[in-house]
């Protein structure tokens, strides 16, 4: 992180379903996981895609290193809100829905998004500008940042 820019990139270096198959039966295959990352202004700061086998994410940890963005504190805010679902389809919508508070104040952020009506959420978790190394987790999916 740079403190005279207040700003950052952002990368993900590992992901790992602590039990797959709460989010995704064996029958259906590897997951399909989508994350997405909103900032204090309610935009889609990213979204990003990630297709691995079973093996490689039930209960270990599968290697991404991937970037997914540059954060700017000033444009974005201190923190960022990232959500997960798994991609089934379905010919319906529905609508995810959560509130983050930013770390250094303010009001609670309130943002919505649609997935596929067979769409799995898998939860989501704040990532906060100053505790940024944290594990994550929301209990089906984990992550590391770097």
């Amino acid at each position: 992180m740079s403190g005279a820019t207040g700003a950052r990139h952002i990368y993900i270096s590992k992901i790992r379903c602590p039990n797959l198959s709460a989010l995704e039966g064996w029958t259906r295959g590897g997951p399909e996981l989508w994350l997405v990352v909103f900032d204090k202004n309610k935009a889609e700061f990213t979204k990003q895609y990630f297709h691995m086998r079973r093996a490689q994410v039930n209960k270990t940890w599968y290697t991404v290193n991937r970037w997914i963005g540059y954060w700017n504190y000033a444009t974005s805010g201190d923190a960022l809100y990232f959500s997960w679902y798994e991609e089934d389809g379905g010919s319906q919508n529905q609508t995810i829905t959560f509130t983050f508070t930013p770390i250094k104040g303010g009001p609670s952020i309130g943002v919505s998004f649609k997935i596929g009506s067979a769409d799995d959420p898998a939860g989501g978790q704040t990532v906060n500008s100053a505790y940024y190394n944290a594990p994550y987790n929301t209990g089906l999916i984990e992550w590391r940042l770097y």
